[in-house]
């Protein structure tokens, strides 16, 4: 998972450094300015989903502890195991 972290990392300063780049040709910045939004909004909404889900989570957690227990979400569950 670091690695993949760390080129995630690579890939966004690339763009950045070609949309920063004037000598860049306009057709190039605006899609490197593209894939920028466009997966930066992704990554906001897969936040948002994501904490909706923690407050179902949670809710189910505190309607019937019991019954959560017994058939955890199987994202938390892959999760714990790291």
């Amino acid at each position: 998972m670091d690695a993949l972290k760390s080129r995630l990392e690579l890939a966004i300063d690339a763009l950045c450094d070609v949309l920063d780049n004037e000598l860049t040709p306009p057709t190039v910045r605006v899609s490197a300015a593209d894939a920028i939004l466009r997966h930066g909004l992704r990554y906001i909404e897969i936040g948002d989903v994501e904490k909706r889900l923690d407050a179902l989570e949670e809710a189910q957690r505190e309607a019937d502890p019991h019954e959560y227990s017994k058939t955890p979400c199987r994202y938390r569950k892959e999760t714990e195991r790291h």
